[in-house]
């Protein structure tokens, strides 16, 4: 449920808080009245659930004759993004010595490794408050001949519309973006998707930087990538382009001989 208890929170919906949500469940055992503890396990989607990492209630609540509520207010993110969760209830081992804990109970739509809910950015981040749902694997620049070839690789996209390409030359302290019409989204939230832009209007001998723009469903923008780099060099009598990308923490050199 979202933070202040007034609504559910619908299948990957948005919680209230940037940070945390609620989780409720109707607390009883199969032995009669007795004492119950909530136990729950939150994970990033894509992250398995494992048994490490677990919360428990700080007190034991009396189930009475018709079941107690127990509230959790869940605020252990550490990162902005889409969760999983699983919850199970415990029981008082003065009462039930042989059985102390239920099954793991996770929301009844989707399958335990399925995402959730998605938690909500700073209201007061450089993006303006909007989520950033799209996980890049890569993003590098080849030099072509006369052209950068810009290539970028995601795993997962939810509510993207699609992308921009954004350049500054050295020299520029500002970027200006360069493609002429939104490069529409191809991935969702299973899968991603691969996406090339070529960029033909360049000066030779002279280094660029590229930035990846995502655009969602609500029409936000916010820059999801470092900055690469390309040149195209006309002396010695080879084209080359050292793409830095900052998301794989990786270095690519290609080399083209005239």
């Amino acid at each position: 449920r979202k933070y202040d208890d007034s609504a559910p929170i619908d299948h990957l919906g948005k919680a209230s808080a940037k940070d945390g949500f609620l989780l409720t469940i109707l607390g009883r055992t199969p032995y009669g009245r007795s004492k119950v503890k909530l136990e729950w396990e939150i994970k990033p989607i894509g992250v398995t659930f494992d048994g490490t990492g677990t919360c428990i209630s700080s007190i034991w609540a009396d189930t009475e004759i018709e079941g107690v509520s127990l509230n959790e207010l869940i605020n252990q993110f550490t990162i902005e993004g889409i969760y999983h969760w699983r919850v199970r209830i415990l029981y008082h081992p003065a009462v039930t010595l042989y059985q102390q804990y239920s099954r793991w109970l996770s929301p009844s739509w989707n399958g335990w490794q399925e995402s959730d809910l998605r938690t909500i950015t700073s209201s007061n981040s450089s993006s303006g408050g909007q989520i950033t749902l799209v996980e890049l694997v890569s993003f590098t620049a080849t030099v072509d001949n006369e052209r950068v070839i810009l290539d970028w690789h995601t795993a997962s996209e939810i509510d993207t519309e699609g992308f921009n390409i954004w350049r500054r030359q050295e020299g520029n302290s500002e970027y200006q973006k360069i493609s002429n019409s939104l490069i529409p989204s191809q991935g969702n939230l299973l899968e991603g998707a691969s996406y090339t832009y070529y960029d033909t209007k360049m000066l030779n001998d002279i280094p660029y930087y590229y930035l990846l723009e995502e655009i969602n469903s609500n029409g936000e923008a916010k820059f999801i990538s470092d900055p690469i780099t390309a040149i195209i060099q006309t002396t010695p009598a080879t084209n080359s382009t050292k793409s830095t990308n900052e998301v794989g923490s990786c270095f690519l050199s290609i080399f083209f001989q005239n």
